[in-house]
């Protein structure tokens, strides 16, 4: 391959040796010291790939590594590659970038002229995704940040300095994280592949000396990384995102974590990702919140821990969609969190989007409350507490409308694979559990619809139930305000032991109030206890079972003398709507 005085001069270093005396390449070397698997498969989304893709790039990596001369089949691949169009796509991009690595190859065994091809056709992927039209931010972090480095290692003349590549990379954050570094709603599953990208580049930049790891930028790449980690499930996947065969590489995490400065870095992948030696509870409590939100971005992460078997319930409410993954030893609801409103029979619509009221993150626990307006004069504000301790999710619906009428709720959650909700005969709670390909049941917890009634014996017009692969809550009334609360333990064995629960009576100026006033409910599971109370006209001074307070909603456990320990309690100065 011919190239120019003004290539960048590391990129004429000679490459290395490795101890059984193979050539490598020095980026290579470093990237793929535990296996030949295509780090270009990194994280990749669903969809990005198939089956084929992933052969061709891990083929074109194994060739790229080997001591031999390129096979037949590897070249005459590679020119049907070259010979093609290219697309402004990621998947071009990709492809793009591992050919350049093989480029590499061509060139130290007498290819040439297809090596120049090659490297002619990544030029031409780079320039064409210079012209700004990205798919993603991945697709811009792959045009704008790692192929030019790529494509300067190979020898390409680039105009390259770590100040205009660190400047990029900080921009495009700027597009999809707020100030503290949490991504936004629509970026979520492009996290994992710019963090692929990112460290990959960071071998390169390395490789021809320049270094992206200065102040701003490390600080930038510690927060990204950390989010990565954040907003895993349990099995690894990324949140909010279909399982992929190609979403997780603990080979990415493992050099991901030699690129932070941050020294909990490990502790949190470890005890996140189980990348690393598995750290001790307590270690692990004294780190940096799981939970997150942002505002700017619609979206809110509840997690009571870094370990990956925590309980976490992440929302994304950006534009009309409201979407849900609640995820504790397996993943339990996922997907669109539908909510229906019927006046006199008639369908509200939505007017506007899905708001943010309030965030509160402690060591007892973390609360979100959301609202959203709808026609005829409707409100509901979404009330979720996810508790750090106890492993206990209250979800509440409160709805207002300014005068009394006949109105339907009806909420549908949206069950994961293989999940299924098994009502108890008697009453009216619930089992939530998972069945495997094989048949196998396991019980992931339980669900209480506290507004209704225990016994089914009493008629009301009101329930619980499964329709398809949705939990369905729903419930009639005739006043201008009412509630709808559901209360989930997700601890698998206490869940199984014996419950109750009952709706409390609450007082206000020695007289009784009305359920839409204000409402308090007592739930006992095993023997664990919890009461929660939700004000719907107004704060006030009001007193139920025992508690005097003025709350808008507050939340207690009893502990086992007896005495309640509060939760959480939302002091309002004026009217809750």
């Amino acid at each position: 391959m011919t190239s120019t005085s003004t290539q960048h001069p590391s990129a004429q270093r000679k490459p290395k040796k490795s101890p059984q005396g193979k050539t490598r390449w020095e980026p290579l070397a470093d990237i793929l010291e535990c296996g030949k698997k295509s780090p270009y498969l990194w994280s990749l989304p669903e969809g990005i790939v198939t089956q084929e893709v992933a052969d061709r790039l891990s083929g074109w990596c194994t060739v790229s590594m080997q001591k031999s001369p390129c096979s037949k089949e590897a070249i005459l691949d590679l020119q049907n590659w070259v010979a093609t169009d290219s697309e402004p796509h990621p998947l071009e991009a990709i492809h793009a970038l591992q050919s350049l690595w093989l480029s590499n190859k061509l060139e130290v065994r007498d290819e040439a002229q297809l090596a120049e091809q090659v490297v002619e056709r990544a030029a031409k992927v780079q320039a064409e995704g210079n012209g700004g039209s990205y798919e993603t931010a991945w697709h811009e972090f792959l045009c704008e940040v790692e192929m030019p480095l790529v494509l300067a290692a190979v020898g390409r003349p680039m105009k390259l300095t770590a100040k205009n590549l660190g400047q990029t990379i900080q921009d495009l954050l700027e597009e999809i994280c707020d100030t503290d570094g949490v991504p936004h709603a629509s970026h979520l599953a492009y996290l994992r592949p710019i963090l692929g990208s990112w460290i990959r580049s960071l071998a390169f930049a390395k490789h021809l000396g320049i270094n992206l790891s200065k102040k701003k930028l490390q600080s930038l790449y510690d927060a990204f990384f950390e989010q990565c980690i954040r907003f895993s499930t349990c099995d690894q996947h990324a949140m909010g995102c279909t399982p992929s065969n190609y979403d997780f590489s603990k080979r990415m995490f493992q050099l991901g974590l030699d690129h932070c400065s941050d020294g909990e870095a490990k502790l949190l992948a470890a005890g996140g990702l189980g990348v690393g030696r598995k750290p001790k509870l307590s270690t692990l409590e004294g780190l940096v919140t799981a939970s997150a939100h942002t505002e700017w971005g619609s979206l809110a992460l509840l997690r009571t821990h870094w370990t990956r078997m925590a309980a976490k319930l992440m929302v994304s409410y950006e534009g009309s969609a409201f979407d849900c993954h609640l995820d504790t030893f397996k993943t339990v609801l996922k997907g669109h969190w539908d909510l229906r409103i019927d006046k006199d029979g008639k369908n509200l619509s939505p007017e506007g989007d899905w708001g943010m009221v309030c965030w509160h993150d402690d060591d007892d626990g973390i609360y979100l409350e959301l609202e959203r307006n709808y026609s005829n004069g409707c409100k509901v504000q979404r009330q979720i507490f996810l508790g750090s301790e106890d492993a206990i999710l209250y979800c509440g619906d409160a709805v207002f409308f300014d005068e009394a009428c006949e109105w339907d709720y009806r909420s549908s959650l949206p069950l994961a694979d293989g999940v299924e909700l098994i009502p108890a005969e008697e009453s009216r709670e619930a089992h939530l559990v998972h069945h495997d390909i094989n048949g196998a049941t396991t019980n992931l917890g339980l669900v209480i619809p506290l507004s209704l009634p225990e016994w089914r014996q009493e008629a009301v017009d009101a329930g619980l139930q499964q329709e398809d692969r949705h939990l369905i809550h729903f419930g009639h009334r005739g006043r201008c305000r009412g509630y709808f609360p559901i209360f989930f333990d997700l601890n698998p064995v206490r869940s199984q032991s014996g419950l109750t629960w009952r709706r409390l009576t609450v007082g206000e100026s020695m007289e009784i109030c009305e359920e839409d006033t204000a409402v308090a409910f007592r739930v006992q599971v095993g023997h664990e206890q919890w009461i929660f109370y939700r004000a719907l006209s107004g704060t006030a001074n009001r007193t139920f079972f025992g508690q005097n307070l003025f709350s808008d909603f507050f939340a207690a456990q009893f502990d086992t003398d007896g005495q309640t320990n509060e939760l959480i309690s939302i002091n309002e100065n004026d009217d809750p709507r």
